[in-house]
């Protein structure tokens, strides 16, 4: 890459980029221009006024309550005798206190109108509580929180603005074991991509990303030292998702499992991408592993070791498999 210090401008000879420090910016850090633009002029002690529409003041305000919705359950996982179990809990699962802190995991109260209360004296409003899927009314008339009793994994948009939960049951229940946000204004399933914000700089820099089926896959990656690992959120590779994707790098090693969904994933997946001019690699685990149980059958280091080694264009694997269902059958 090359950089004129005359004219302000940059031009990558790799992928083709030029612009000058705001589009570097925008790129780099994958946000939007107008997010690129405050965050220099922050820089330097500038301050920008611009022209705010109704929805764009919306959106702000929506993302403000997730962030303090987020808050709220990371201080009382910290902070209450239910997140003693809880953090007991993770730490069983191989996520110590770096992991929790890095991927702002918290903990829903038992509680039934714990977060509602909180962010109703931040002075938010019931609707938009309501509207985002955290609160809802029961039977009774009466305001209950949505998620209790769930250890709390925020999903954040590709510029890191929490838009949405996910929120697992750590203790035992008949209750499903996962619950997402509801789709609105600011979440849409097939848009998100779990952890991008976080992995789309060592992404760029190994020029390669890890496309897993979910987010405990992709902190499990984290755990073997694999930082470039993003997942869909409980839906299928959308063409948004490919866009966002490309917007980082056209390196994809598709981690899905070796049973009959995993296998239908990396087929449309492989398909969506070769109509795109991009031929993905894949890795499978063995024995239908997913990358939680990889670890704790072989540890940490041979699953980035596995990952690294055994990635191979996605065609190679689906005939692999394909060849290995009729052997055994």
């Amino acid at each position: 890459m090359s950089v004129s210090d005359s004219v302000k401008m940059f031009n990558c000879f790799s992928c083709n980029t030029k612009g000058n420090v705001i589009t570097f910016v925008s790129k780099y850090e994958n946000i939007s221009i107008d997010q690129a633009t405050i965050k220099l002029a922050e820089k330097l002690g500038m301050k920008i006024s611009a022209n705010t529409s109704k929805e764009a003041l919306k959106f702000e305000r929506l993302e403000k309550i997730m962030d303090e919705a987020s808050n709220f359950y990371s201080f009382y996982l910290h902070n209450s005798e239910e997140g003693i179990a809880a953090i007991e809990y993770l730490h069983k699962r191989g996520i110590n206190d770096e992991i929790i802190k890095k991927f702002r995991i918290g903990l829903a109260p038992s509680l039934s109108d714990g977060l509602y209360q909180f962010l109703i004296k931040k002075g938010f409003s019931e609707l938009d509580l309501i509207e985002l899927g955290l609160v809802k009314q029961g039977d009774n008339g009466k305001i209950h929180d949505v998620f209790r009793i769930r250890v709390m994994f925020p999903l954040a948009s590709s510029s890191g603005k929490i838009v949405g939960f996910s929120g697992r049951i750590y203790t035992e229940s008949n209750q499903a074991k996962y619950i997402n946000s509801n789709e609105n204004v600011i979440f849409h399933k097939g848009e998100v991509l779990y952890n991008m914000h976080n992995a789309a700089l060592p992404a760029r820099q190994e020029n390669k990303i890890y496309l897993f089926e979910g987010f405990m896959d992709v902190i499990a990656a984290y755990r073997a030292g694999i930082t470039n690992g993003v997942a869909t959120m409980g839906t299928a590779l959308t063409k948004e998702h490919i866009q966002n994707i490309f917007s980082i790098t056209k390196n994809i090693v598709l981690c899905f499992d070796g049973d009959e969904a995993g296998i239908k994933a990396m087929r449309r997946s492989a398909k969506m991408l070769s109509a795109q001019n991009v031929i993905p690699e894949a890795v499978v685990l063995p024995n239908n592993l997913d990358p939680d149980e990889y670890i704790k059958e072989y540890g940490a280091s041979q699953l980035e070791t596995y990952l690294i080694s055994k990635a191979k264009p996605v065609y190679y694997w689906l005939y692999q498999l394909a060849y290995n269902k009729v052997i055994k059958s």
